[in-house]
C-alpha cells in the first residue's frame, strides 16, 4: 500500500486531477508507456522522457500491473483523510492540496500520454493544462480557450497516432502561450485525404482545426515524411493576472 500511496502522490505532483476511475486509467496508461518506450522517431525526447516520467514512475511499474480499482480507491481515501489530497467540484475529482509541489517550477512544461482513449489521456492533458494556467496566473478566459484548443489538438494527435506516446510541450514565452504537440502518423497522406474529402467541414478533424483557429492567434501543422512525426504548433497572446 505504501508503494501505491507514493505513486499516487507523485502522480498528483504532476499537476493533474481526476476521479477514481480516471486516476486508475492513468496508472495503466503510464504502465503501457513504459512497456512500449519511445519509438525511434521520437528518440530526441528521451532526456525529457527520462526526467519527466522514468525517473519518477518506473520504480512503480511492477505495482501498476497488479493494482485494482479497489486498491486505488482505498489509497485515495486514505490520502484524503491524511489531508494530502482534496475533492474539488463540480465532478468530485481528487487534487493535491499543496499546489506548490506541482512540477510547474519553470515556464515550460512537457508531458507524455498514451494514444488509447480508454485510458483517459485527454483528461490527463486537460487537467494539467488547467492547473498550469492557474499556477501561472493566466486569465480565466484565456485559460478556458487554451484548454479547449489544446484538447482539440491533442485529440486529433491521439486519434491519428499509430504508436504511443503523444508528446506535448507547452508554456509561456515572451508574453504568449505556446503549445507543440508531437505524434507518429506513418499513414497520413494529406493530399489524398483532401481529395477524398477527409478534411471537409463535415469532418471532426476540420471542425477541430476551425475551433483552434478561433481560439489561437497562430497555428501550424506539419509532417516530416522521413520520420513520420506530425507536429502541431499553436500560439496564443495572453495577459497575465
Amino acid at each position: 500500500m505504501n508503494n501505491l500511496r507514493n505513486f499516487l502522490i507523485q502522480l498528483f505532483n504532476e499537476g493533474v486531477h481526476g476521479n477514481l476511475e480516471t486516476i486508475f486509467a492513468w496508472s495503466q496508461m503510464l504502465r503501457s508507456i513504459f512497456e512500449i518506450g519511445l519509438p525511434p522517431n521520437l528518440q530526441e525526447f528521451q532526456d525529457d522522457f527520462t526526467q519527466s516520467l522514468a525517473n519518477k514512475f518506473l520504480i512503480y511499474n511492477k505495482i501498476l500491473k497488479s493494482i485494482s480499482l479497489a486498491d486505488a480507491q482505498a489509497a485515495l481515501e486514505q490520502l484524503e483523510e491524511d489531508q494530502i489530497i482534496e475533492v474539488i467540484p463540480p465532478y468530485n475529482e481528487y487534487r493535491l492540496i499543496d499546489h506548490q509541489n506541482w512540477v510547474f517550477e519553470d515556464d515550460t512544461d512537457i508531458l507524455f500520454c498514451g494514444n488509447d482513449l480508454s485510458q483517459e489521456p485527454l483528461q490527463f492533458i486537460r487537467s494539467r493544462i488547467q492547473n498550469f494556467c492557474e499556477f501561472k496566473g493566466i486569465s480565466r478566459d484565456a485559460k478556458y480557450e487554451l484548454i479547449i484548443a489544446i484538447t482539440e489538438a491533442a485529440e486529433n494527435a491521439i486519434k491519428y497516432s499509430d504508436q504511443a506516446p503523444v508528446i506535448i510541450s507547452h508554456g509561456i514565452e515572451n508574453g504568449s502561450y505556446f503549445v507543440n504537440v508531437y505524434n507518429s502518423a506513418s499513414n497520413l497522406d494529406v493530399k489524398t485525404d483532401i481529395n477524398r474529402g477527409k478534411f471537409s467541414e463535415k469532418t471532426s478533424l476540420m471542425k477541430g482545426v476551425l475551433v483552434m483557429s478561433k481560439l489561437l492567434d497562430d497555428l501550424e501543422l506539419s509532417r516530416d515524411p522521413g520520420s513520420n512525426v506530425v507536429v502541431f504548433k499553436g500560439v496564443k497572446n495572453l495577459s497575465l493576472n
